[in-house]
C-alpha cells in the first residue's frame, strides 16, 4: 500500500514532483495457495511487495492462486523483477469464474 503526502505549497510540489505508481495488491489480501510450499523461497514472496525476494515453486509447472470471500475487480495485473523470459514462464489470469484466461 502507498501513502502519499501532499502540499499545496508550490516549492513543495516542485521538490517532490515525481512519478508514482499506486497499486492494491490482491494477492496479499486474499487467502494464497499453491501446488508446493518451498521452505527457501515461500509463497508469500510472490505478493509480498518487494523486489529482492522471491517465490519459486518446489516443482513445475505450478500455480499460485488467490481466493477470496467476495468476487474482486481489477483493471490490470502486473509483475516486477521477474525471470519468466529467462527460464521460458508463463503467466496466466482466468476471466472471472473461470480456470481459464490469457497470457
Amino acid at each position: 500500500m502507498l501513502h502519499i503526502t501532499t502540499s499545496s505549497d508550490p516549492a513543495y510540489i516542485e521538490a517532490n514532483a515525481q512519478p508514482m505508481v499506486m497499486y492494491r495488491n490482491l494477492l496479499a489480501e486474499g487467502t494464497v495457495a499453491d501446488s508446493g510450499l518451498p521452505g527457501d523461497s515461500p509463497r508469500a514472496n510472490a505478493y509480498s511487495g518487494s523486489t529482492f525476494d522471491f517465490w519459486k515453486p518446489a516443482s513445475v509447472p505450478a500455480t499460485l492462486r488467490a481466493s477470496f470471500g467476495a468476487a474482486q475487480s481489477a483493471d490490470g495485473a502486473f509483475f516486477a523483477a521477474h525471470n519468466l523470459a529467462t527460464v521460458g514462464g508463463t503467466v496466466t489470469v482466468p476471466e472471472a469464474g473461470t480456470e481459464t484466461g490469457a497470457v
